[in-house]
């Protein structure tokens, strides 16, 4: 019955976004939840980054999916899914995580396992929701284990909202701010 204040990434600071040294300088300051960013390695782990091209923010190019873990983590500060949910299961903050994926280039039913695989070694499952555009992993990262919340970004307007979410099992319904209206 309160609004819950989350942090986009982390939160904005002069520390890695997406890191768990950036999330503990949110602790103390009435933050809920994070938001974090999962993709593949080369390696097919999942690493907490949100950019699809790493020339942005990082001394690499190309993207995540062309790394291996161990060649990330030489290069730049970066956390697995494992070590971020760790993280915040043992500093109480929960996790809104956002599956990124880029169609046809990720091996997206990986990418559900790997998810499901760290939600189940962390038993993280009250603390955590995954979202994404990608409804495919959704539906699978909830066949690999039903315990898992799901939210959808939709960025189109369904016939039924409801519906849609009803049919997916979803518990937050998130829509671009254009397509928002009164009826919605």
């Amino acid at each position: 019955h309160r609004l819950w204040i989350g942090g986009h990434r982390g939160h904005a600071s002069a520390t890695r976004e997406n890191t768990t040294a950036n999330f503990a300088e949110v602790l103390g300051m009435g933050v809920d939840y994070i938001e974090i960013d999962v993709q593949l390695t080369r390696d097919r782990q999942a690493v907490i980054f949100h950019d699809m091209a790493l020339e942005e923010r990082t001394p690499l190019h190309g993207h995540i999916r062309d790394y291996t873990v161990a060649e990330l983590k030489a290069a730049f500060e970066i956390d697995t899914l494992e070590e971020a949910l760790a993280w915040c299961k043992a500093h109480g903050m929960a996790v809104l995580l956002e599956v990124k994926s880029c169609e046809l280039l990720m091996h997206e039913d990986m990418l559900a396992q790997r998810i499901v695989e760290a939600l189940q070694k962390a038993e993280f499952f009250d603390q955590c929701v995954v979202f994404g555009v990608n409804h495919w992993i959704l539906r699978e990262v909830c066949r690999l284990d039903s315990r898992c919340k799901i939210a959808l970004i939709v960025p189109h307007v369904p016939d039924d909202p409801v519906a849609l979410m009803r049919h997916m099992g979803a518990i937050i319904y998130l829509c671009f701010i254009d397509n928002l209206s009164r009826p919605l």
